[in-house]
């Protein structure tokens, strides 16, 4: 069996947007930032390209946790009592990803968990942002 490894995220209750990215600078080049690459694969959770800094962006439709999950305009869940959603993003690409820390920045209340595979342990927990080393 090959080794499995990827990012999860889930989320119980009004998180309304998540972004995920790795706590490097991004790459400059004649002085303008980096933020996607050309002539790329398919945008994947299990592709190896990375092709944004935000990793959410390339994760798996929202898995629903309870029944008559809603969401808003840009597809973010509108989660009411009892409901949760999670995700997987870099997922099984052996751990061919910046190993280092993330951070979970989102909006709403209720409670966000950022856990198995590779993540090593929680840095750090306020209001609107989760921060893990993986």
């Amino acid at each position: 069996m090959g080794v499995l490894s990827a990012l999860f995220i889930a989320a119980t209750w009004t998180v309304v947007s998540v972004a995920v990215t790795a706590e490097k600078p991004v790459r400059r080049v004649a002085g303008r930032s980096v933020l996607v690459g050309m002539n790329l694969a398919p945008v994947e959770d299990y592709g190896t390209n990375l092709p944004f800094a935000d990793v959410f962006k390339s994760s798996r439709r929202w898995i629903e946790k309870g029944e008559n999950i809603s969401y808003d305009r840009t597809g973010y869940p509108r989660l009411s009592q009892g409901q949760s959603v999670e995700t997987l993003m870099l997922r099984e690409i052996d751990g061919r990803y910046p190993a280092g820390e993330y951070v979970v920045a989102y909006e709403g209340t209720g409670e966000v968990e950022m856990s198995r595979f590779d993540v090593i342990d929680v840095l750090g927990r306020s209001p609107g942002r989760l921060e893990v080393l993986v």
